[in-house]
């Protein structure tokens, strides 16, 4: 891909990338209310509940997976084997039951990060202060 491009009469001109990625006049727009302001297509509310929302889930998947950790150390009482892998063996039903809901868990709280992760980054590439994210507006 070139950065020339030719202009009248055959000559050729360098276009400088910057020229092509920003407008040529600068628009200053300022709005008279913080409520009117919109950045990477939400206001500040709408990214505000959406990044505590995914929060609260990650909060809350977090404590279910410690939950259930601690259930399955009581229900196993220490009647855990090791297998030549490494991984622990159980025929107690309910340890093994505990154990996939622990799995299910795990992976819950893997997505729920993700969704955090990929809020985080739209909002950054959205060009969104951290303080729409972390502090609740105004009046609200």
């Amino acid at each position: 891909m070139s950065e020339w491009a030719v202009g009248p009469g055959g000559t050729r001109s360098s276009i400088g990338l910057d020229s092509l990625l920003r407008p040529r006049g600068e628009l200053s727009i300022e709005p008279r209310d913080e409520v009117l302001d919109r950045r990477g297509g939400r206001d500040r509310a709408s990214w505000y509940n959406q990044y505590q929302e995914a929060l609260g889930e990650v909060d809350q998947l977090k404590e279910a997976v410690d939950a259930t950790q601690a259930q399955m150390r009581r229900a196993s009482g220490g009647s855990l084997t090791y297998s030549p892998v490494g991984a622990a063996e159980t025929h107690d039903p309910e340890v093994v039951k505990l154990r996939a809901r622990l799995k299910r868990d795990r992976q819950s709280l893997d997505t729920a990060h993700s969704r955090l992760r990929e809020i985080e980054v739209e909002a950054s590439l959205g060009e969104v202060p951290d303080s729409w994210l972390h502090e609740a507006p105004p009046g609200s």
